[in-house]
């Protein structure tokens, strides 16, 4: 019980990770300026004070405030040796005041714990990603910074200290935090290629020491494109050689080499366009040139117009139903990105992509059903045909119903039944990451006759009445994901976190279920609908070959935790 009056305890009913209490604050604030502080952390004395009296000096023109930030510990420390400490932001950096935006895309200078931020502008943002598993301070900075200046006090005021429990400890979430930012700010670190090959290399030494040599062969060549004369990049390529990953074994320096003279002599790669795109009812004269100021009326028209690796930056708005027939400019290599121009502010009703849809990666858009599914094609808001390939579905966030984050709790078996499905992949060759699918039917599923070498890693599953995760197709690898909270709506469906079977030629190969969370339920004890029945893995009608069930937590009330047969 809190006995300050200045104190006002507001609590979610379950636990939805930082982000999701960090948001609630935000709303729930009255003052025009926002703190943040972690629970393991130290603020030290006359912090706000001093942020405070720096805001005021700088004389209105300020979004947000940071300070110095001493951290103990990390992922240097090693067993028997001192706790290292380090001052943040490194003094190596130029520029910690005022337009901090080309800084901020290589360091994360801001520490949530560090900033003080106008609620105004953190409501303008959308605050912070709740899909995102780290990082999401950096990825709100970036955020603020293109709205507005930073001030900075130049003194250690916040003490961070890590546990081995810290959530940024995490090698693995880093890797996929900082993949998810880079993707979901593309045109930012385009427009600055010696940052974002920074970035790629870290990104393969990264995931060299998490034993995931074909993920750091990619960053690494991706490094090598941006700036081709960087040694250290090519000698990183050379231990990856000499270490067996290229192919060839007997000629690993020949390969380099080849490798190098053709990224050194080939022409200079046309550049990627951005195209601009309108939600139906825009106001504008003519039909549209894909610039900002006079962006294309339909995705139809960009599309067209997109060649292999343009990114289509969608203005908020609602664009209804998309049915995608027909091929485009896009290649494996070079995929057409359709996205968000801001956060999530582009909401579809639902997509279907189908015949030639090849090669097309939606990132960051909303996904929910506002009217009867009229024109809906399938029950699923995103199905991609058996006829198509490629196809990426990364950082969406998808609602059985608008409110369901909120409300979903509260609902009757009728509103239940009558929820869409979340995503259906038939193309092979595709990706289902980052994600946040709530109150739904069944969250994803792929198929077994066509959608093999699919990966489904990341995404948050929050209230599902039929199975969390279906994994039909072979070489399918379902990584790092969460699911949460089964209703029971006693239709007959034996319900599974994640349920896969053999559908094809007697046997499915090579699935790979790693590092995955499955609780059965999060909300009320009591709850009518809650599913006591839940099977946490149930893979059936075998048999499974090169099967991988490594470093799952399921928490089940069901005799069957992991069944295989």
């Amino acid at each position: 019980e809190v006995q300050d009056p200045r104190i006002r305890l507001v609590a979610h009913p379950r636990n939805r990770g930082a982000s999701a209490a960090r948001n609630t604050g935000i709303r729930e604030a009255r003052g025009a300026w926002v703190a943040f502080q972690d629970s393991d952390d130290e603020w030290l004395p006359l912090k706000l004070e001093k942020q405070m009296a720096r805001l005021a000096a700088a004389g209105g023109e300020c979004v947000a405030c940071y300070c110095g930030m001493v951290v103990v510990g990390g992922l240097e420390r090693r067993p028997g040796t001192r706790t290292r400490l380090r001052y943040i932001p490194d003094p190596a950096v130029d520029t910690v005041e005022g337009d901090i935006l080309p800084a901020l895309l290589r360091h994360s200078l801001a520490s949530t714990q560090t900033l003080v931020v106008r609620r105004e502008a953190l409501a303008q943002v959308d605050g912070f990603d709740e899909s995102l598993p780290a990082l999401e301070d950096w990825d709100c900075a970036l955020r603020l910074a293109q709205l507005g200046r930073f001030a900075f006090v130049d003194e250690p005021l916040v003490m961070q200290y890590f546990s081995e429990n810290s959530i940024t400890q995490s090698a693995a979430r880093m890797l996929t935090a900082r993949e998810r930012i880079i993707g979901k700010n593309r045109v930012l670190f385009d427009s600055h290629p010696g940052v974002l090959a920074h970035h790629y290399r870290a990104l393969a030494g990264g995931h060299r020491q998490a034993g995931d040599p074909e993920a750091a062969r990619r960053a690494i060549l991706q490094a090598l494109r941006l700036r081709p004369a960087a040694v250290r990049d090519w000698a990183m390529l050379g231990y990856l050689a000499f270490c067996g990953i290229l192919p060839g074994k007997g000629k690993l320096l020949r390969s380099a080499l080849v490798l190098f003279l053709a990224l050194a002599l080939a022409p200079p790669a046309a550049a990627q366009t951005s195209h601009y795109v309108a939600p139906p009812g825009w106001q504008g004269a003519g039909t549209g040139d894909g610039t900002q100021a006079n962006p294309w009326r339909s995705i139809g028209d960009a599309l067209k117009a997109a060649a292999a690796g343009d990114t289509l930056l969608l203005m908020d708005g609602s664009y209804g139903g998309l049915r995608w027939t027909g091929s485009t400019a896009a290649t494996p290599e070079k995929p057409i990105t359709i996205r968000s121009l801001n956060g999530k502010g582009a909401h579809f009703e639902w997509i279907h992509l189908q015949w030639q849809a090849n090669n097309l990666t939606f990132r960051d858009l909303s996904l929910w059903p506002t009217q009867a599914p009229v024109g809906r094609p399938t029950g699923n808001l995103v199905f991609a045909e058996r006829d198509i390939s490629n196809i990426v579905v990364d950082g969406l966030d998808i609602r059985g119903r608008v409110d369901a984050p909120n409300s979903m709790f509260t609902w009757t078996v009728e509103e239940w039944s009558a929820l869409p499905n979340g995503i259906m992949i038939g193309a092979p060759n595709s990706r289902i990451a980052n994600n946040t699918i709530t109150g739904i039917g069944f969250a994803i599923q792929t198929r077994g006759d066509s959608a093999d070498n699919v990966d489904i890693t990341g995404n948050v599953i929050d209230g599902f009445n039929g199975d969390g995760i279906r994994p039909l197709g072979d070489n399918t690898r379902v990584i790092g994901n969460r699911i949460t909270n089964s209703f029971n709506l006693s239709n007959g469906n034996h319900d599974d976190g994640i349920q896969s079977w053999v559908t094809k030629n007697g046997v499915q190969v090579g699935l790979r279920l790693e590092e995955n969370v499955i609780i059965g339920w999060t909300g009320p004890p009591g709850h009518p609908l809650r599913a006591v029945d839940l099977q946490g893995i149930g893979l059936f009608d075998g048999p499974f070959e090169g099967l991988v069930i490594r470093n799952n937590l399921v928490a089940v009330t069901h005799v069957w935790g992991i069944a295989a047969y």
